[in-house]
């Protein structure tokens, strides 16, 4: 969500509702899904926590990308648009608003 409203569990749209991991892995057999071993992630989700939360879980991805095995020279993150705003903040933009939001199916490129 962004910004974070103060009770962010009474603001959650139907867009912000949790998918079960085994629907995405099914749904998605060719894409390789990380952290299925951290169960907060899958049940409680990254779009609800608060900014530190999020630096600390958003750091933790970004650095997995970007040591990723050789000859894997892309990911794709595939998240809410609040959440890849909080992502653009997180690798350095400033001043960004919802006017920023990527909008329905937007993609946003960064090179690591």
């Amino acid at each position: 969500m962004f910004p974070m409203p103060p009770d962010a569990e009474s603001n959650v749209l139907r867009c912000d509702w949790l998918y079960p991991l085994e629907q995405i892995e099914y749904n998605h057999s060719d894409f390789t899904i990380m952290d299925t071993d951290d169960l907060y992630l899958w049940t409680l989700g990254i779009n609800t926590t608060d900014d530190d939360a999020f630096t600390n879980l958003g750091s933790r991805l970004i650095s997995r990308i970007k040591n990723q095995a050789t000859g894997t020279n892309r990911a794709f993150v595939i998240a809410h648009d609040g959440t890849i705003t909080s992502y653009r903040i997180l690798l350095g933009e400033t001043r960004l608003t919802r006017a920023d939001f990527l909008g329905e199916a937007g993609w946003y490129s960064v090179n690591l």
